[in-house]
């Protein structure tokens, strides 16, 4: 009866580490095929993100270094400028006077914006025209591709979404497809798009999980998807160490 009762109670045991090891089993399944597409997107995106030189994600290998412009000896007179343009300008925030193109200007911010005068002549540059917008494109950009539109955007594309404003936008016929993004206020350019950027964003997106604005870190989604990641390399875990241990019971029983 006693060995009999052993024998009973080692065939419960050997039933429930089956059981055990078939549902530890079956979670890890099913948390490898929600999880495998995800892990396949982080993969990828780390991999893409690390090999990608980030200046040229970011179009700055073919933007050209700002020359030095001389001062001219004389400059408008900044109280010349408020009585000329009394009805543009507002409250001074603050007051720039910088290189721009080939030129110095002063930039005006008040609580309107900002506006551009030329420091030379006074005269008011802003918003830009299209041919200055061109200027200000070729000089910036050192590729061999040439403009093929300039145009100025009140809805912006999700590349430059979230700046919130309008922008004038300079295609080049490059190969890789460069948009300059240009403040029609400043005359600066804001942003630089190329097909590696794009790339670099989606993937930045998919790999934070943030499909909105690719900037929340620290959204649910990612959480819960990193949990879930644990959860799935701890059953794996779980899943080895039974399998090692019942192949050294074989073994023993064998013997």
């Amino acid at each position: 009866m006693r060995i009999r009762s052993m024998v009973m109670l080692k065939t419960e045991a050997h039933k429930v580490r089956a059981k055990t090891k078939s549902l530890i089993r079956k979670i890890h399944k099913w948390l490898g095929l929600v999880l495998g597409l995800q892990l396949l997107l982080w993969i990828l995106g780390g991999l893409y993100m690390s090999a990608m030189p980030i200046d040229t994600v970011r179009g700055r290998d073919l933007a050209r270094s700002s020359a030095a412009i001389a001062v001219p000896d004389t400059l408008f007179h900044v109280e010349q400028l408020l009585e000329n343009h009394s009805l543009l300008l507002g409250d001074l925030k603050f007051l720039q006077l910088r290189p721009w193109l080939d030129r110095w200007v002063y930039e005006w911010a008040d609580q309107n914006g900002v506006k551009l005068f030329d420091a030379s002549t006074g005269g008011l540059l802003s918003p830009l025209s299209d041919g200055l917008v061109r200027d200000v494109a070729n000089q910036d950009y050192t590729g061999a591709g040439r403009i093929v539109s300039a145009n100025l955007l009140t809805e912006l594309p999700w590349e430059v979404a979230s700046r919130g404003q309008p922008l004038w936008q300079v295609k080049f016929d490059d190969s890789r497809g460069t948009h300059l993004y240009i403040d029609p206020d400043s005359g600066k350019v804001v942003a630089r798009r190329n097909t590696q950027w794009r790339i670099f964003d989606i993937l930045w997106r998919a790999h934070i999980m943030d499909y909105t604005e690719g900037e929340d870190f620290n959204n649910p989604l990612l959480i819960v998807f990193a949990a879930t990641a644990l959860i799935f390399t701890c059953s794996g875990l779980c899943l080895l160490c039974l399998s090692i241990k019942w192949r050294r019971r074989r073994m023993h029983s064998a013997l």
